[in-house]
């Protein structure tokens, strides 16, 4: 009873704030997406301020970015590889507003390997477009 009390007295009237009433200077998350199977594992969250992180599990050569960015975003990719034989990349050739293309590429220790279909994670960050 006492534990109940003190967190209702610690949390009356945060919960639930009216965004109405937060200081323009603050920013705060309006849309966002979580990853499932159904969307490709793709997540995004965009904020007040326009401000869009978002990113997702790659696949294929070409990635579609679920909101777009007003400039060319800043963009990370990671490989997720098992053989510890091989030199494992994901290599960009193309980053637009809307998304971009690559390639995922194992190399042995003699350097042969052929380009395949991106494999790991990405990651976008930036401004998205105003609407």
């Amino acid at each position: 009873e006492q534990t109940a009390g003190l967190n209702a007295e610690l949390f009356n009237g945060k919960a639930d704030v009216d965004l109405g009433n937060i200081p323009t200077n603050y920013d705060y998350v309006v849309e966002s997406q979580e990853p499932t199977a159904d969307n490709g594992y793709t997540w995004y969250r965009k904020y007040k301020s326009g401000w869009v992180e978002q990113g997702g599990k790659l696949s294929g050569r070409s990635i579609t970015f679920p909101i777009q960015f007003a400039l060319l975003p800043t963009l990370t990719t990671c490989t997720v590889n098992s053989d510890t034989n091989v030199v494992a990349n994901n290599h960009i050739s193309d980053i637009k507003t809307t998304g971009f293309d690559g390639f995922y590429q194992s190399m042995n220790a003699g350097w042969t390997g052929s380009a395949r279909n991106m494999n790991g994670y990405w990651a976008a960050f930036g401004f998205a477009i105003q609407e």
